[in-house]
C-alpha cells in the first residue's frame, strides 16, 4: 500500500512538473513489468520499479533490460 501511493504520488509530481513543456515533447509512459515502467518526456527518461529479480514476479526479457541499460528504450 506505501509503495503504490509513492507511486502515485511520483507519477502526480512528474506530470504536473512536466506539465509545462507538453507544448515542446511528447509524454510517454512505457510498462515494462509488475508496476514499472519508464516515463520519457524529451530527453529525461525516469525509470521506476523496473527491473526485479524474483521467481514470484514477471521479470523483463534480456533484451528489454539491455535496451534499458544502453538508453535505447
Amino acid at each position: 500500500m506505501v509503495h503504490g501511493v509513492r507511486l502515485l504520488v511520483v507519477s502526480i509530481l512528474l506530470v504536473v512538473g512536466c506539465g509545462q513543456n507538453a507544448r515542446r515533447n511528447t509524454f510517454e509512459v512505457t510498462y515494462i513489468a509488475n508496476e514499472g515502467f519508464l516515463i520519457t518526456m524529451g530527453d529525461t527518461k525516469v525509470l521506476v520499479d523496473a527491473l526485479p529479480s524474483s521467481p514470484y514476479y514477471a521479470n523483463p526479457s534480456a533484451n528489454i533490460v539491455a535496451k534499458l541499460m544502453n538508453d535505447h528504450p
